[in-house]
């Protein structure tokens, strides 16, 4: 469980200060623990549904817990969200969460680890993509082929934007 002592010790003190609900930090632990067994089933569905998926979009992000680096992993479909909060960032979260043999679309940054995914077809996001194609436009790095490039890409994305709000 994602739980630490300290964390129980101030939800104990929220709820009293808050609703004058007495409760113990252990109290609190086990009421966690009792949630999260009766979820379970419920998280293992809603997993199975994200492997079957059509299109994945996925991204990380990182925050600090008790000062070090974990991630926020975010994995969503047309109709269902699903995180994960782990310490690592790389192949066992897919592996874990998609499956090695996942053979959908993830639309997803350009971070290696989503390489992985050797079944699936990869489609970068379109901020992704533009951020990158901004550094090959800029004008005291970039090149002629990058502006036309990220021109071109900045285009594309804006038909492909008023396209969809046209066929919705």
């Amino acid at each position: 469980m994602f739980i630490v002592r300290g964390v129980l010790r101030k939800t104990a003190r929220f709820l009293e200060a808050g609703f004058a609900f007495r409760i113990t930090p252990a109290s609190v632990n086990a009421i966690l623990s009792r949630a999260s067994k009766a979820a379970e089933s419920e998280y293992e569905a809603l997993r199975q549904k994200i492997r079957v998926a059509r299109i994945v979009y996925a991204d990380e992000t990182s925050i600090s817990v008790l000062g070090q680096k974990w991630w926020v992993w975010v994995f969503r479909t047309d109709t269902d969200i699903f995180l994960v909060i782990r310490h690592d960032r790389g192949r066992p979260v897919l592996s874990e969460v998609l499956g090695a043999d996942f053979k959908g679309i993830v639309v997803c940054d350009c971070w290696r680890a989503y390489d992985f995914l050797s079944s699936a077809s990869i489609q970068r996001c379109w901020a992704h993509l533009l951020r990158q194609s901004a550094e090959l436009a800029d004008e005291e790095k970039g090149t002629t082929a990058g502006r036309h490039f990220h021109k071109k890409l900045d285009v594309t994305k804006e038909l492909s934007r008023v396209l969809t709000a046209n066929l919705c």
